[in-house]
């Protein structure tokens, strides 16, 4: 078993995104490259990100009447090929599952994501990049005057198809030959990730346990509980002496109970006590105040954290937005930040930005999760309960 998940590991397709402004050349280029990639041997599969509602097929056609006629989806076989359309939301990473097969996914658009990125940079339709530049495997541009590009950013023309071809193999070899040596260095198996329940907190501003509010007729944290379960084995961090000690009685598939060995110095007391008792790698830590958490952003960020370790080595990864808000209690912790941990909890600085600071912390950008963001929803008072859609409704 382990040999096969080592195996999948190293064929799971790598991601690289074709952005840049609207109409800077990103289909061109992606039809320029396909012939150079495909002739590496390579399996290559395109994900286009599309910012308004489209026609998904051909009107005259009999998917085409079936869906007018009220169909919410339609499928069409041969014995070669498939289409699928479907009504429904949808991020590039469940897309992702649809080619197991591929090497290489290109994604056209999505110039926030996390992805490398080649971005297109053309005279007269761009005056700056606009992706991050820490994403930037390079930039193709018809432009002269590049002096505006970040430094150590590699440069091609717009129309060195061959250049920038060979810019993307050497990149995806390099890729594949981390996981290698990541797989013999661990034995083929993954780092194992489990979730982490915060259950704790004073509620003050709320004036009773957010634990227990109800939304569409469950407590919040048997409705997170039910969401992390599906994505790792789940650990409730809850104080000393709490009413959640009993597992057996929780009605949810809760792998332990972990009490606070450290009480009253907030969510760095269950991460701790976490990190101290239990045998995972990482744990993704979600507060109880959040109803709206999803397997889907549980998943996003694992798979993000998942691809960013085959370069470098992170000991948290924490979405952030735009106004530099950091979700700390939302995000992915490794057992690499104990030893900060325990010299901010022996310090007596329980400040969760104060110990992140200290440590290897990668950052996703929430404006990149799409739809997933509405995880982050964090009820903190009355005001914010109410303003959740029908949180009594069953």
């Amino acid at each position: 078993m382990e040999k096969n998940r080592a195996a999948d590991q190293e064929k799971k397709p790598l991601i690289l995104a074709v952005s840049g402004v609207k109409n800077s050349g990103k289909t061109t280029l992606i039809a320029g490259l396909l012939p150079r990639l495909r002739a590496f041997g390579w399996k290559v599969a395109t994900i286009k990100h599309d910012g308004h509602d489209f026609e998904p097929d051909v009107p005259g056609t009999d998917t085409y009447r079936h869906r007018q006629a009220g169909a919410y989806g339609t499928a069409i076989f041969s014995g070669t090929r498939l289409m699928v359309i479907k009504e429904a939301a949808v991020t590039e990473r469940e897309l992702f599952a649809a080619f197991p097969e591929a090497d290489l996914i290109l994604l056209e658009g999505l110039k926030h994501s996390p992805y490398p990125k080649i971005e297109i940079v053309r005279e007269g339709n761009s005056k700056k990049i606009v992706c991050d530049p820490e994403t930037l495997l390079g930039i193709a541009t018809d432009r002269k005057d590049t002096g505006g590009f970040p430094a150590g950013t590699a440069v091609y023309h717009l129309n060195d198809w061959d250049g920038i071809a060979g810019a993307i193999r050497a990149y995806v070899e390099e890729m594949q030959e981390r996981r290698r040596d990541k797989q013999k260095s661990r034995g083929g198996e993954e780092e194992r990730v489990g979730m982490l329940l915060l259950m704790g907190g004073k509620s003050t501003r709320m004036g009773t346990a957010k634990a227990q509010l109800l939304y569409e007729g469950e407590p919040f944290w048997k409705r997170i509980a039910g969401q992390m379960a599906a994505c790792g084995p789940l650990y409730l961090s809850v104080a000393k002496n709490s009413e959640y000690t009993a597992k057996e009685n929780l009605f949810v598939p809760c792998r332990g109970v972990i009490p606070d060995e450290i009480e009253a110095v907030g969510p760095m007391g269950g991460i701790y006590s976490a990190m101290r008792g239990l045998e995972e790698d990482a744990f993704f830590v979600c507060a109880c105040d959040m109803p709206l958490m999803s397997r889907g952003y549980i998943e996003a960020l694992l798979a993000f954290w998942r691809e960013r370790s085959e370069k470098e080595v992170w000991d948290g990864l924490m979405v952030r937005n735009r106004q530099g808000r950091i979700y700390t209690t939302a995000g992915i912790y490794h057992r690499r930040m104990l030893p900060v941990l325990e010299e901010k909890i022996r310090q007596g600085n329980y400040r969760m930005m104060a110990f992140l600071r200290e440590c290897r912390v990668g950052y996703l950008e929430e404006e990149s999760l799409g739809e997933q963001s509405r995880a982050l929803t964090n009820i903190n008072t009355v005001e914010d309960y109410e303003k959740l859609p029908d949180p009594h409704k069953g």
